[in-house]
């Protein structure tokens, strides 16, 4: 029998147990915060996401901090190398790790590895509770002068029966299309971009040799991530037609049409796995908090895939959140820390969302002054030293306020 009046008394609930969530829980629970994870399906079930990651060397250095890496490190491919190209252009771009004197750029890892040892880790903090098969149904303040809300949840087996939480901060990292964003009537702006994310894993003939690709392709963006020595895994954004067609093809056809889309850079492909897809959407909150309830992950900003930057830019706020709360642990002042929050995130949030949303309209559009635009901004970023240093930047997430849990580097 759970004792709710107990629950009641956390610091801090998170709606949502992904792996956004639980990194936050992890983070909190350095700071001896009584926190509170609830999740509608059973945690176990999570880890059976079996999607590649791409970690920059910025969310690479927070897991590190956190204690992570070094538990997951082995089950990862580095990326030492970046390609990107336009399948109309004749101009490329390469990033190199030694450039920025690093051992590497960024790493591939399986969802699930990471997922595993997150959820292995957090059921051993004494100041983290999961809570599962619970759902968020409510929220409503305490009373007219107190502006904090309570959070109202529910068994997904019995909805009627409601329990009312009173943390001093809610936190809701429960998705795009977040249940407790819609509740307290924070608006977003949504955009379909009318694509799916053709996912699957790819085996070759040869080693990748810790390249990564992204390649501008005809209707959309191709994405090739090392996994395993002489395996890479794809994301394939495309239009839903075109991503409904890849899905039903063969494999030997699938193999014939990805090949001639990406080229030979990583010699011949041999499999591929079955294909998933997943739409692509943007949302992005207009604002990010209200009272003592923050938007967080995915339900405060969905982005494209292209440039993996979504997962990398909520890893982010995991460290810079953790350092403000680490300067008010008790959480007496949520307002102040909000608000501090808030004005710390902006800037990152809007120029990533910018970037991803941008490069899609720039590369996706088949006009004469777009193509011309491209081809030019390809040109001077593969031979601008400065230019080349800032995409580098930027892409690693060093383009941001430096948490303390980004300090440590990584080897």
């Amino acid at each position: 029998m759970l004792d709710f009046e107990a629950l009641s008394t956390n610091d801090v609930a998170i709606v949502g147990g992904g792996v956004v969530g639980m990194l936050l829980a992890l983070s909190l629970d350095e700071l001896h915060l009584k926190t509170l994870v609830i999740e509608q399906k059973p945690f176990e079930l999570l880890v059976n996401d079996n999607r590649a990651i791409a970690l920059s060397y910025s969310s690479i250095s927070v897991l590190h901090s956190l204690g992570l890496w070094e538990m997951i490190k082995h089950d990862a491919s580095s990326i030492k190398h970046i390609h990107v190209s336009d399948k109309k252009a004749f101009s490329h771009v390469k990033l190199h790790a030694e450039e920025e004197s690093l051992p590497f750029l960024g790493a591939v890892i399986k969802l699930s590895t990471l997922l595993a040892v997150l959820l292995d880790r957090l059921k051993k903090c004494k100041n983290v509770t999961l809570l599962s098969g619970y759902t968020s149904c409510d929220v409503k303040l305490k009373d007219q002068t107190d502006k904090s809300y309570t959070l109202g949840i529910s068994k997904l087996t019995d909805k009627d029966e409601i329990h009312y939480l009173a943390p001093k901060l809610i936190i809701a990292a429960d998705g795009a299309h977040s249940k407790l964003r819609k509740m307290v009537k924070l608006k977003e702006h949504y955009h379909d971009y009318q694509q799916k994310a053709v996912v699957c894993d790819v085996s070759l003939k040869r080693d990748h040799g810790n390249w990564a690709y992204e390649r501008f392709v005809t209707n959309g963006v191709l994405a090739m991530l090392p996994t395993a020595k002489n395996a890479v895994s794809c994301v394939w954004a495309t239009t839903n037609d075109n991503a409904d067609h890849l899905c039903m093809l063969s494999d030997a056809a699938f193999i014939n049409t990805l090949q001639s889309e990406f080229g030979y850079r990583l010699g011949q492909i041999q499999k591929v796995t079955s294909r998933q897809s997943f739409p692509l959407l943007l949302v992005k909150a207009e604002r990010l908090y209200q009272n003592n309830l923050l938007l967080f992950g995915n339900a405060a900003h969905f982005l494209h895939p292209v440039s993996a930057q979504g997962l990398n830019l909520s890893i982010r706020d995991v460290a810079v959140l953790f350092d403000l709360i680490k300067e008010d642990v008790h959480l007496e002042k949520i307002a102040s820390l909000l608000e501090a929050y808030t004005l710390k995130r902006q800037q990152d949030h809007k120029r990533t969302a910018m970037i991803t949303h941008e490069l899609m309209d720039l590369f996706t559009e088949d006009k004469l002054y777009l193509q011309k635009m491209r081809r030019l901004g390809m040109y001077f970023l593969a031979r601008d030293r400065h230019m080349k240093k800032i995409f580098s930047q930027l892409m690693m997430g060093k383009m941001n306020y430096g948490s303390s849990l980004m300090q440590k580097k990584v080897l």
